[in-house]
């Protein structure tokens, strides 16, 4: 019953607040990547600030964070792509350019997605 809780957790929409600037005193949305799923799913965050993803220290598979096509026009799919690996990992981009950004782990791409909203 546990493992459907954390599932139910992770496929749930939160909107995650971001800094926005300088002397803005909210935090950068903190995305775990993990066995298999990543949480949470979507994040909303303004024009120039991070995301960070950080691998679960309790994961056994590899996983990786990919932009898919489904990004703003302009973005290149190589702007947004982190290392592969289970643990001890941390990548966090920096969004210059609105618009929905959907992401995937290419080793789990049915299951691990998320979206990335970034505001004007």
């Amino acid at each position: 019953m546990l493992g459907c809780g954390l599932t139910a957790i992770a496929c749930g929409a939160i909107a995650v607040p971001a800094s926005s600037g300088a002397g803005d005193t909210n935090k950068t949305p903190v995305v775990t990547v993990a066995d298999d799923f990543f949480a949470p799913t979507y994040v909303k965050v303004a024009k120039g600030s991070k995301v960070k993803w950080v691998w679960d220290d309790l994961n056994t598979d590899t996983h990786n964070v990919v932009v898919t096509n489904r990004r703003p026009e302009g973005v290149k799919k190589g702007d947004f792509r982190s290392q592969s690996g289970a643990v001890g990992i941390t990548y966090a981009p920096r969004f210059k350019v609105p618009g929905t950004y959907e992401f995937i782990c290419t080793y789990h791409k049915s299951v691990m997605r998320m979206t990335v909203k970034v505001k004007k």
